[in-house]
């Protein structure tokens, strides 16, 4: 008779072998899926990773067109470019690498050479197309560009649905290969099944042996987490050395606190395990209970999450908070103003939009680390600004994009409190901030909108503010400006104007008029000064106040100057040749034309086709323009008077005032605003003004003008003083060409 012992080494060898012919099998199967899946990572992926990128680039060469089309910039254009063409070539050679459609391919390869070659026509028309044909030729470049990119989408659809057929074959091909193996798998479960039964026979003898083996195996020696055998009373029985390395007292707590109450719901439920997490000081488990009723025991696993549990809150911080300040972002602004504006009544809730001035000329100059430090001390200045420990308002702080950060505030008088807040907002970036970069000194612009009883929902509220905002940076910035509707009708009729104008400027709607410049004394006139004039077909006259801050803001104005200068010049060749008159033409120049790359450009090609001297144009410029970069001004206007141009500073003594600069600057004329003459002859203070800027241009070798003279006692007093030119109603309104021709100067004004 076969014993016992005899059976099991036989049930063994069974059990071998078994495994070892499913092991084989399972390996051959795996071996085919494997094949499987490298044809899928070597072939399919690559190229529908090409495929994508293609259809990015496509993409992208389309914006980096329109991009060209809006700025011109060809340095930027070329770069991108090239870079753009460098990653479809680099996939599309990896395309052909594999088993794909090459005619598609082909068709594929032809629409981009297609889209370089109108790329570098385009390139050609912005640059030396001839104005204004070259707008209309580069719009059409840029629709046959669209064009070609649509008819590329497709060929691109075709390669990824060929790839797309691979893999459902291939995956076909692994289903099948799985389903045998799920087949070999059943076999072998059945053969245990049949030799686990066969042994149960000769191991009934064992059972007591087994069962204690059975508890044993719960304890997990070698487990990286902390394991607790307990008793059927929720007593510690083992713990595995993991968990002796946890302090005896979170033992304590464990147990008492947490394991022993839930054992007690344990045994009065049907469930067989609980789970929970809990803290202990700094340190965070994930603690899992498992009762086993047939031995009347427990098994406790403790997991220390503590980094995850840590990751998990530093990623909801990061989803509701800038990372650089660590302030409430715009999402979570957007939250807290919802619900803020749910709970206000009329006129209790308002949203402050504060933005840095010119925040933009300190990272161009000193990059972004020394704006991130900045941005640090300027959030640190404002948290400081805002009222706290206070029940009577509630003052928060965000951080909502770049260099703008949004105030909402909460309180009854509201009013108050936002004069308090944005006052001392003002005052705490009065002082400079310092860092290793040398000092900087700041100014906000600031825009407060107020909730009434028709501000129904948040992003209206905040839009408003943004709205006095933008009136605050128009206005030259470092101010408050408190919403009104009148703003928001403002708004549309900006963007109006600006459509406006640029039909105008394509239908060429402007005229030029001409104001006689007298000289005081000779009572003749020698110059006159250029003022644009619109004449809307519909909308009648349009003054140049209300067109121009719109030109300047759209860009415009750089074409609208390049017109203006050129008729000047026209102008002037005409008067010369008709011996009439010989004058020269003063010509009001705007910040963004005078630091415009083209500008002497645009100066030298007018003169130079009309025939005339440079000196016959006075360009006329703002202080402001010139303090805006000194070391620029001070080149170009060394530039310009080496050319013959004459310099005249216009609107003296109402911008910056310096009078170092008048010794930097290459100057020839100072204009004296029109505020300071309109009181001349009523205000003493004006008169003391006047009188300085003369006697203070009149030692350093420049002439003076007057502007906005009207009257015949304003005249006599310039005259007293010394000015050399007036300007204004009193001798002459701005008139056309042919009338400047005929006009002639009063002997006797009175």
């Amino acid at each position: 008779m076969v014993s016992s012992r005899t059976k099991l080494v036989l049930l063994f060898i069974a059990v071998i072998t078994a495994g070892i012919v499913l092991s084989y099998v399972i390996y051959w199967q795996g071996q085919l899926i494997k094949n499987n899946n490298t044809v899928l990572l070597k072939d399919h992926i690559p190229v529908l990773t090409a495929v994508s990128q293609i259809e990015q680039a496509l993409s992208e060469h389309e914006r980096i067109c329109y991009e060209f089309y809006a700025t011109q910039d060809s340095a930027i254009f070329n770069e991108n470019l090239t870079h753009n063409f460098s990653s479809i070539h680099s996939n599309i050679t990896e395309l052909d690498a594999h088993p794909i459609d090459h005619e598609v391919l082909a068709r594929l390869v032809d629409y981009i050479e297609q889209q370089a070659k109108i790329a570098e026509s385009l390139e050609f028309e912005l640059t030396q197309g001839s104005y204004p044909q070259q707008w209309d030729n580069a719009r059409a470049l840029l629709a046959e560009m669209t064009d070609l990119g649509n008819m590329a989408r497709p060929q691109l659809a075709i390669l990824a649905r060929q790839v797309e057929l691979d893999l459902a074959n291939q995956q076909s091909i692994s289903a099948v290969q799985l389903d045998r193996m799920s087949i070999w798998v059943f076999c072998y479960a059945m053969v245990m099944i049949v030799l686990a039964v066969f042994a149960a026979v000769h191991l009934s003898n064992l059972s007591k042996d087994a069962l204690e083996k059975r508890k044993l195996a719960l304890f997990a020696e070698r487990n990286p987490n902390a394991v607790f055998s307990l008793t059927w009373q929720g007593d510690i029985s083992y713990v595995n050395p993991t968990a002796e390395m946890i302090d005896n007292a979170i033992h304590i707590q464990l147990i008492e606190q947490y394991a022993k109450p839930k054992i007690e719901r344990l045994k009065q439920q049907s469930n067989r395990y609980v789970t929970w997490t809990c803290e202990f000081g700094t340190r965070v488990f994930h603690a899992t209970l498992h009762q086993h009723r047939d031995i009347e025991a427990y098994t406790l696993y403790l997991e220390d999450i503590t980094e995850r549990h840590q990751a998990q809150q530093d990623l909801a911080f990061l989803a509701f908070h800038d990372p650089l300040t660590e302030l409430p972002n715009r999402q979570r602004m957007e939250a807290d103003g919802k619900q803020l504006l749910s709970q206000a009544g009329p006129e209790t809730l308002c949203a402050i939009v504060l933005g840095i001035d010119r925040f933009s000329l300190i990272t161009s100059t000193h990059g972004y680390q020394v704006g991130d430090e900045i941005l640090l001390t300027v959030k640190q200045r404002l948290s400081e600004s805002l009222p706290t420990h206070s029940t009577k308002v509630q003052a928060n702080l965000y951080r909502f994009t770049g260099t703008k950060f949004i105030i909402l505030v909460q309180a009854n008088s509201i009013q108050s409190w936002i004069t308090q807040i944005t006052e001392e907002i003002r005052h705490s970036l009065l002082h400079f901030i310092a860092n290793s970069h040398g000092h900087f000194y700041l100014s906000v612009s600031q825009g407060v909108a107020i909730n009434d009883a028709a501000t129904d929902k948040f992003e209206k509220l905040l839009q408003n503010a943004d709205i006095a905002y933008t009136h605050a940076r128009k206005e030259g910035g470092n101010r408050v400006i408190t919403y009104s509707p009148v703003m928001r009708e403002q708004e549309v009729e900006w963007l109006a104007m600006e459509v406006d104008l640029r039909l105008a400027n394509e239908n060429r709607q402007f005229q030029l008029a001409f104001q006689p410049k007298i000289q005081t004394h000779a009572l003749s006139i020698q110059g006159v000064e250029a003022l644009i004039r619109w004449q809307h077909p519909e909308k009648g006259f349009i003054s140049p106040a209300d067109f121009i801050p719109v030109a300047e803001q759209s860009g415009l104005i750089i074409e609208i100057g390049e017109w203006i200068i050129e008729t000047v010049c026209q102008h002037l060749s005409l008067w010369n040749q008709s011996s009439k008159r010989s004058l020269s033409c003063a010509i009001n120049i705007s910040p963004l034309q005078f630091l415009h790359h083209n500008f002497l450009t645009t100066l030298d090609s007018a003169v130079a086709k009309y025939a005339i001297s440079p000196a016959m144009l006075e360009l006329e410029i703002t202080e402001g323009v010139l303090m805006h970069d000194i070391e620029t001004s001070i080149a170009l206007l060394n530039n310009l008077h080496q050319r013959g141009f004459k310099i005249s500073i216009d609107d003296f003594g109402t911008g910056y005032s310096s009078l170092s600069y008048l010794k930097l600057f290459s100057l020839d004329t100072l204009k004296i605003d029109k505020s300071f003459i309109d009181n001349i002859c009523q205000v003493e203070a004006d008169r003391a003004i006047v009188k300085t800027i003369i006697d203070l241009a009149k030692h350093l070798n420049l002439s003076v003008v007057a502007e906005g003279v009207e009257s015949f006692e304003q005249y006599q007093l310039l005259a007293d003083y010394g000015c050399d030119e007036i300007q204004g109603y009193y001798f002459s309104k701005p008139i056309s060409s042919d009338e400047l021709l005929s006009f002639s100067v009063p002997q006797q004004p009175h």
